[in-house]
C-alpha cells in the first residue's frame, strides 16, 4: 500500500504533467509506485495510432515561407558615435 508521502507525489505528477487522473487511473499509478507512475506519464508511448494516422505536414516549396514577416521585424542598426 502506498504511503501518504508516496500518494501526495503521484497526485502532485499527475496535475502537473497531466490534466488529472482519468477514472481508475490514480489507483492503478499507486500501485505501480511513483518511479512506475513517472516512467507512464513522462514517457511517450512506442506508438500512437491517432498521430501516426495523421497527414504530414505540407511544406512550403520557397526556400523562405516568411519573407515579409522578417522584412517587418528587422532590427534597428546601431548608429555610429562621433
Amino acid at each position: 500500500m502506498a504511503t501518504v508521502a508516496e500518494r501526495r507525489r503521484i497526485a502532485r505528477l499527475i496535475h502537473r504533467f497531466g490534466f488529472g487522473p482519468r477514472p481508475n487511473e490514480f489507483s492503478t499509478l499507486l500501485s505501480a509506485g511513483f518511479n512506475g507512475a513517472a516512467e507512464k506519464i513522462l514517457n511517450a508511448p512506442k506508438t500512437d495510432a491517432f498521430a501516426d494516422s495523421q497527414t504530414p505536414p505540407r511544406v512550403s516549396k520557397e526556400s523562405d515561407p516568411l519573407p515579409i514577416a522578417k522584412e517587418s521585424f528587422r532590427m534597428p542598426q546601431k548608429r555610429e558615435r562621433n
